[in-house]
């Protein structure tokens, strides 16, 4: 049965960093047309095989079906849910978000560029994933190189640094930038490694495998 169910599903995955560039967690998308797949017994299969020894689960998914199902269902045991933010603005996916969180599953908000969670729904997610606008990236990367160089501004814009500490931060795109969100400002993760560094110096020449 639980293969069956596997074979159903469009599944990807992406390593959280801490700032000891350790993975410190799993999230894994899920995918599948609406109403073609029974969530209870993908979650039975998911349950089956991810031992208390591995990595904290984070499962994610961009079906609103599949994100109720997943609410409604999901062992708080197993894995932490995202909610992304254009599926919030459904009424309906709000009060199950509200009921998954009184019986204690634990929720993680998930945002667009340069947004953050409105304090009247905080309460319900132990976490944010946040993403940087253009803008915000541009600041930090400059308050981190300003702070490399000694300004005498250092304090004044460390201060003025638009990443914040505690929070999961996605679609971070260079080294310089990961190591300003968790050595400099102390965020709780990344979400994916940067790889523009590293497609920058191949940009003349072919990636090999390795």
């Amino acid at each position: 049965m639980a293969a069956g169910v596997l074979h159903q599903v469009v599944l990807g995955y992406q390593l959280l960093w801490n700032a000891k560039r350790q993975v410190a967690g799993v999230a894994l998308t899920l995918d599948a047309p609406p109403g073609a797949l029974d969530v209870g017994h993908l979650l039975d299969a998911i349950n089956a095989i991810w031992r208390p020894s591995a990595p904290s689960l984070l499962l994610r998914t961009p079906s609103a079906t599949l994100l109720t199902g997943l609410l409604s269902l999901a062992p708080p045991a197993l894995a932490q849910v995202e909610v992304d933010s254009h599926l919030l603005g459904d009424p309906t996916i709000e009060k199950q978000v509200r009921h998954a969180q009184q019986r204690g599953l634990q929720l993680v908000w998930h945002g667009a560029p340069g947004q953050h969670l409105l304090p009247a729904l905080a309460p319900c997610f132990v976490q944010s994933i946040l993403n940087l606008s253009t803008d915000d990236a541009l600041t930090a990367l400059r308050v981190s190189l300003r702070r490399l160089h000694g300004s005498e501004q250092t304090s004044g814009l460390r201060s003025a640094s638009p990443v914040r500490a505690d929070q999961v931060y996605d679609g971070i795109a260079s080294r310089a930038l990961a190591e300003h969100c968790l050595d400099e400002r102390g965020a709780a993760a990344l979400l994916g490694w940067p790889m523009e560094d590293v497609l920058y110096s191949y940009r003349q020449s072919r990636i090999q495998p390795s």
